[in-house]
């Protein structure tokens, strides 16, 4: 009953175009202590199993990433690696 981004907190993502978004994790104390194979386990989960909700919110609230997406200068977040998916051409 959790909207999708709920249920895949502390994980998120931004888009740059149709074809290009990256995976970021919020900094927090829980996020810190997931292993790097727990989280690519749950990327690609989210990947199979979410891939429709992704595409459906693939250009929601990339504002909010602006400025903030250069390597190094992101307090509140970590970017993780490039999506796998993307959205079919329209």
């Amino acid at each position: 009953i959790r909207p999708f981004d709920c249920r895949i907190f502390p994980f998120d993502f931004v888009t740059f175009n149709r074809k290009k978004g990256l995976w970021v994790i919020w900094d927090c104390h829980f996020s810190r202590g997931l292993s790097p194979v727990k989280i690519e386990k749950s990327l690609s989960f989210f990947e199979n199993f979410y891939a429709k909700n992704i595409f459906e919110t693939w250009n929601f609230g990339n504002e909010d990433y602006k400025g903030k997406m250069i390597p190094g200068t992101a307090k509140d977040f970590r970017i993780l690696r490039e999506l796998k998916i993307h959205p079919p051409s329209p």
